[in-house]
């Protein structure tokens, strides 16, 4: 526990993500989205959505954990969502895209 307290004074994350990191977000229904992280709650990561991949035009179905409930389309593009570290897929670091 204190390794753990000493590791996270420090900047340490327990997910191995970072702040201007880009992730993707895990696809349902072949539709998901990329995002930048601009803030970090435990588990949870505020993305601001940079990239919608494989949605259709009407947009990723809503899914309560990975998009806040709400549909994820190309008018997505700047919002920002927060999402539960179980929905990444893949991290980029210090991309900022």
């Amino acid at each position: 526990a204190e390794v753990v307290r000493l590791l996270r004074s420090h900047g340490a994350r327990g997910s191995g993500k970072s702040l201007s990191d880009t992730v993707c977000v895990r696809k349902w229904r072949g539709s998901g989205f990329c995002g930048a992280i601009e803030g970090i709650d435990g588990t949870r990561f505020l993305l601001r959505v940079t990239e919608v991949k494989g949605c259709s035009d009407a947009g990723c179905e809503a899914d309560a954990e990975c998009s806040q409930g709400q549909p994820v389309g190309s008018g997505s593009l700047g919002r920002q969502i927060w999402v539960r570290n179980s929905c990444l897929t893949a991290t980029y670091p210090g991309s900022g895209r």
